[in-house]
């Protein structure tokens, strides 16, 4: 889901633990080649959803794939149901922030919220389920022609 409200972010002071992190656009074929090269094991570890030009993935900072261009996100200790970028938070008062948006949410969340240029970009992860391969190889596929 794609919001018009504009939020300035600035940078934090400390950097929240990753929790989770997303590949937007051309990086989602990127995401998914790295984590088809991952242990059953260690992809089970892991839980997924997609978003069109998305894919989020949640777990423990040890499991997560470091892939460049990825955007990782943590829990911000004020607002938990929100996952945000572990480098940045909102100019403006994130629990207030929080609630604004959760007025036009339905669900418990958690939800992923990635600052861009107009707006922002938020996904439900809530739906986020175990990934099976053969859906991380056609996202591979559909999002390297996607980019060409």
């Amino acid at each position: 889901m794609s919001d018009q409200m504009i939020v300035p972010w600035r940078p934090r002071d400390l950097p929240l633990a990753p929790c989770a992190c997303v590949g937007l656009e051309i990086v989602v074929s990127d995401l998914a080649k790295c984590l088809l090269q991952f242990s059953d094991g260690r992809l089970a570890e892991l839980r997924g959803c997609h978003a069109p030009g998305a894919l989020a993935l949640v777990g423990n900072e040890a499991a997560l794939p470091w892939t460049e261009g990825v955007v990782y996100l943590g829990r911000d200790p004020d607002v938990p149901d929100f996952l945000v970028p572990t480098n940045q938070r909102p100019a403006v008062p994130f629990p207030l922030l929080a609630e604004a948006l959760r007025s036009n949410l339905s669900g418990s969340g958690p939800w992923a919220l990635i600052p861009q240029t107009h707006g922002f970009l938020m996904i439900d992860l809530s739906h986020a389920r175990e990934m099976e391969r053969e859906h991380l190889v056609a996202l591979h596929l559909s999002a390297g022609a996607d980019a060409t």
